[in-house]
């Protein structure tokens, strides 16, 4: 056929038109697009078919461009480039193609072209002819194959085709991934290569009778990977058929269930040891219905009520068995559907044979997950022989009361709890509290030294009389006694212990008459001792001073032992001293020179921990602690200074911050003492308050950011840049009006570095400063606080008042109360707290800061008693320190208990539990001066050895040790003390790192090999370095425990407490 028939000019070739007709007829019934265009792109012929497929009539489009009208516009403008390159000659048509074309409705059909450049007869391109076939079904097809073909190869579970014959003919990527198998290498094969041949056999013969019946088969399969490794899997199998039923392969599609599988095994292995354990525990277990059917008890809760079985025991006749006291049965349920759990139910049971019993009883409200009550589990033990004796005891106290009320010494009684249970009436004139007042209560009300782990009822190893030993105890006043007692326990007739009973005698008169006589010879030998001995000492120093070549890090420990030994005696002498009976004049003296020491103290440490910082021998400790505590304790240190300056000192922790993390506690409380000390120097009204809050990082750390916000006299902006540089200040004038090394940022902010972090500080002048630290840690878990996560149901729901006019006080003391599900309301003032008072008499008590403008906590508190007595609205006052001995009379009169601020939330806790359980608070008007007694020589007697080669520390040593009860033999040099080790046995030797002649290291080395085969005093070592890794060093060493110059006395006692003698 001549190409040109096809030209836009057809109608006028000398081709005869029946020609014309009959092809064109031909072209219509094709089931095939044919279409012209001419050298422009416009349509010059398209047949019938062309026509159905684009949705136009030819005539719509005989004469408009194809591009335009038929192709979308995403790929308009490239077709139409093409097209004009082949009308030029440029390029050459393909013969093959796909593309969309745009039908008149505006939907999209894809067509596979075949495509033929027309000609005129002298050669010269006049368009070109296209015939096309929609493939728009066939490619939808396709796109439908892909996709289910990827979602097989991105399945989560293995899928496997087989034959007939269960050979392999597919396996996805899930399979070779799970088993270990390639495709290759399991084609053609059966699935049994996995079989791990640890399930019957007729386990697959089900398997394969069901799916060749063209039934689908669920059920789990143990198979074996390709590595030996075995597995489970949960499998559907079925078959699939052709178009007429038949079938022709089969399907499996599995998961693997291994962790599912285990995990059931684990809980069938933990079902049966609890079983196990139900059924052979001695203690009665039960779990009931919430109207009381028993419904499971184990068999010693059936052989303790004497009934055969668990239906014996569910169909019991309440109106004859159960609980004798049907009232003690009602408030067990009152009790524990209010608190979904009871605690030492104590109640008179009557068993099937109708014998009674006094049973213990704990139990457990269990709920649903919508909160309604499923049932109770619980626990019975059989108490009677324990009543019965105390029952017996309390018999016995009162036939032996009236001989107590004869005897001219103080007597009295407690039980295995240590809870007074008889007292005569010396007692109470000692003591000032009445016989009801005492009866019941722990003894601990008026002992200031608990007896702890000496005492005889706790520790069955101590059961021996006490004569004539010497202790101190709190009177109701408030007065402390030193008294002489005697004591033992006492026994049933069977030889178990019931209680013990003691007497004592107030001997305080003659005790400060002996310890001022002994205070008055000593205090002179020791001042004039520590005089001559520093300036002996300082000149020492300066000799080592210019002779020093030793190594860095040596000089600075050399030089922390040289500097602060001297001044650690010096403070020890002071605090010592303060212990006594001075008058106000040489109490100021001595409070001056401790003081001052404590400040040159602080400047040396400032100046060791630089040139630590700056040789890079500073290490720091990483090991758990709370950082609440960490900020409690740091402001402890700050609150009489704050206190002395009217400040008021707070601190808010976000609920998101860790209660615990990872790090140096000692390095972040120097950082935060330094900061608050700071802020306190220069601010000299409003308040200073720490806040922190937390980020967790990706590495699953937190990072802490802190800020000190204080109200004082502000930084100039020029003047910032200056703060953390060394040795600086912000000018010469401020370092002398407040004193300091200009030390103490540079070295929080290279410590905040080492940790991680960073510092800055905001400062506007006249209004204040915030300094902002950050560091990094790690968080952690601590023993869980009872005040945190524990708190008794006591404090729920009761309603307290809150008065402070400090804002962040009082949003603080808020926040606390909140968390124990408390109810706070605030009042700013005294006459704000008595309008809530006059409008709502429901609180149940009361929180007065003592300083508030206008009408202070005193007269509040004097008010509100006119309204309230104390059993009705308990009081407790805030106060900071330095004010408790203000108004002591009224503040007695009027408050059942107060804390010191910044109130730390453990004795906030602490306070509030004592006083709504009308008791009086541990804290409650104690005085701050330390009371050392020989209580803990006579209940731990050691012989010590002193080795310490400054007469000084002899001195404070010897001196504390006597306090406590103690004669120590003193030595001056490591030499000494391994001579006195060869001649006596001592159980404690508390040995100085740094001596003349032989050291505390090499000493211990020679007296741990004289003890080669047998056991060794127990060494403490002291050192005053400042070097970190001192305590590991001392105890690689061999020497068994560790304190620090200054020595602390609690310190001491601690370590001493832990050196138990073999009998």
């Amino acid at each position: 056929m001549n190409n040109s028939i096809f030209t836009s000019n057809l109608i006028l070739t000398g081709i005869e038109d029946q020609h014309l007709k009959k092809l064109k007829s031909f072209l219509d019934l094709a089931s095939v697009i044919f279409i012209t265009l001419d050298k422009e792109g416009n349509i010059s012929y398209l047949n019938e078919y062309s026509s159905s497929i684009l949705g136009y009539k030819i005539d719509e489009l005989i004469g408009r461009n194809w591009f335009d009208t038929c192709l979308p516009s995403e790929t308009r403008e490239t077709m139409k480039q093409v097209f004009t390159r082949l009308m030029s000659g440029e390029t050459k048509t393909s013969d093959y193609y796909e593309n969309p074309v745009l039908c008149k409705d505006g939907s999209e059909r894809w067509i596979a072209w075949n495509n033929t450049i027309l000609y005129d007869d002298e050669g010269h391109i006049i368009g070109t002819l296209s015939s096309g076939l929609d493939i728009t079904n066939q490619r939808e097809n396709e796109k439908l194959i892909r996709r289910l073909s990827q979602a097989t190869d991105q399945s989560p579970i293995s899928v496997v085709i087989t034959d007939l014959e269960g050979n392999i003919e597919y396996v996805n990527p899930r399979f070779v991934k799970t088993t270990g198998y390639s495709f290759r290498e399991v084609k053609g094969k059966n699935p049994r290569i996995l079989k791990a041949g640890t399930m019957p056999r007729q386990h697959y013969t089900e398997l394969w009778k069901t799916i060749t019946k063209g039934k689908t088969w669920r059920g789990r399969l143990h198979n074996r990977k390709k590595n030996g490794e075995l597995y489970w899997e949960e499998a559907i199998i079925g078959s699939i058929k052709d178009e007429v039923g038949r079938i022709t392969h089969y399907l499996a599609t599995k998961e693997d269930i291994t962790q599912q599988v285990e995990a059931e095994e684990r809980l069938r292995e933990s079902e049966n040891s609890f079983r196990s354990l139900f059924e052979n525990v001695p203690i009665g277990l039960y779990r009931s219905t919430p109207d009381g059917k028993v419904t499971a008890a184990n068999p010693a809760l059936l052989r303790l009520m004497k009934y055969d079985s668990v239906e014996d025991f569910s169909q019991i006749d309440r109106a004859s068995h159960g609980y004798k006291e049907k009232k003690r049965r009602k408030l067990f349920r009152e009790q524990i559907e209010k608190y979904g759990k009871v605690e030492n139910f104590i109640s008179t049971w009557i068993c099937k044979d109708g014998t009674e019993i006094i049973i213990r009883e704990n139990a457990t409200l269990i709920k649903d997950k919508h909160g309604q009550p499923l049932y109770y589990e619980g626990s019975i033990e059989d108490i009677t022989k324990a009543k019965k004796a105390e029952l017996k005891l309390i018999e016995a106290n009162e036939h032996a009361q009236k001989l107590f009320d004869v005897v001219p010494s103080a007597i009295f009684t407690v039980d295995v709890e240590r809870k007074i249970t008889a007292v005569n009436k010396k007692t109470c004139e000692i003591l000032g509290y009445s016989q009801e007042e005492l009866l019941g209560k722990p003894c601990e009300i008026f002992t200031l030294e608990p007896c702890g782990d000496n005492c005889g009822i706790y520790d069955e190893s101590i059961q021996k009389p006490v004569f004539v030993k010497e202790c101190k105890i709190k009177t109701k006043d408030g007065n402390v006694l030193i008294v002489s007692k005697n004591a033992d326990l006492l026994y049933d007739p069977s030889g178990e212990v019931i209680g013990g009973v003691e007497s004592f005698e107030d001997i305080t008169d003659r005790k400060k008459a002996e310890e001022a006589l002994r205070i008055a010879k000593e205090e002179a030998e020791i001042a004039n001792i520590h005089l001559e001995q520093a300036t002996l000492k300082a000149n020492e120093m300066a000799l080592q001073a210019q002779m020093a070549n030793a190594a860095k890090s040596e000089f600075l420990a050399n030089m922390s032992h040289e500097i602060r030994t001297p001044m650690n005696g010096v403070i020890g002498m002071t605090g010592l001293l303060l212990e006594t009976e001075l008058t106000a004049e040489q109490r100021e003296f001595v409070e001056t020179i401790r003081t001052s020491g404590e400040a040159l103290l602080t400047i040396i440490n400032d100046i060791l921990d630089f040139s630590k910082i700056e040789s890079g021998k500073m290490d720091l400790e990483i090991q758990p602690f709370s950082l609440r505590e960490c900020v409690e304790d740091a402001f402890e240190l700050m609150a009489s200074k704050s206190s002395e300056k009217g400040l008021e000192l707070a601190y808010v922790l976000d609920p998101q911050v860790p209660e615990a993390i990872m790090g140096d506690v000692t390095r972040l409380r120097q950082i935060i003492v330094n900061l608050v000390g700071n802020a306190i120097k220069f601010t000299e009204k409003g308040e200073i308050v720490l806040s922190a809050e937390s980020e967790k990082l990706t590495t699953g750390q937190y990072k802490i950011h802190m800020a000190v916000k204080d109200t004082g006299i502000g930084i100039p902006e020029d003047r910032l840049n200056k703060l953390f540089k060394s040795f600086s200040q912000v000018d010469a004038s401020t370092t002398r009006k407040y004193g300091g090394t200009g030390l103490g940022l540079a070295i929080s902010k290279r410590l905040s570095e080492m940790m991680g972090g960073t510092m800055w500080v905001e400062s506007e002048l006249g209004k204040g400063s915030t300094f902002h630290f950050t560091i990094v840690a790690e968080p952690t878990t601590l023993p869980e606080k009872e005040y945190l996560t524990n708190p008794l149901p006591l404090l729920k729901g009761k309603k307290v008042l809150i008065v402070d006019d400090n804002a962040t006080n009082r949003k603080v003391l808020e926040l606390q109360t909140q968390s124990w599900f408390m109810k706070p309301v605030l009042a700013a003032s005294g006459k704000e707290a008595l309008e809530l008072l006059d409008k709502d008499s429901s609180f149940d008590i009361g929180l007065l800061d003592l300083q508030m403008p206008e009408m202070d906590g005193i007269m509040l508190a004097s008010k509100i008693r006119k309204q309230f007595p104390a059993e009705k609205l308990p009081l407790i006052m805030l106060t900071s320190l330095g004010k408790r001995r203000e108004d002591k009379d009224a503040i007695s009169n009027f408050f059942q208990a107060y804390l010191v601020k910044p109130v730390k939330k453990a004795s906030l806790y602490r306070v509030l539990i004592s006083t709504l359980e009308r008791r009086k608070s541990e804290d409650r008007f104690r005085s701050r001066e330390l009371l050392l007694t020989n209580k803990i020589s006579e209940q731990n007697p050691l012989r010590i050895l002193l080795a310490e080669d400054n007469i000084i520390n002899q001195k404070v040593a010897d001196r504390m040790l006597q306090k406590m009860g103690y004669r120590a033999d003193i030595v001056s040099n490591g030499r000494e003390a391994v001579e006195a080790v060869n001649r006596a046995r001592y159980d404690v030797i508390l040995m100085d790192v740094q001596m003349p002649e032989m050291d505390g290291f090499e000493a211990t080395k020679h007296i741990l090999k004289h003890y080669e085969n047998e056991t060794p005093p127990h060494i403490i070592a002291m050192t005053a370095h400042a070097m970190q890794g001192d305590r590991e060093k001392c105890l690689a060493a061999g020497m068994h425990d560790y304190i620090s110059k200054p020595i602390k006395v609690p310190e001491l006692v601690e370590a001493l407490k832990k050196v138990k003698v073999k009998p």
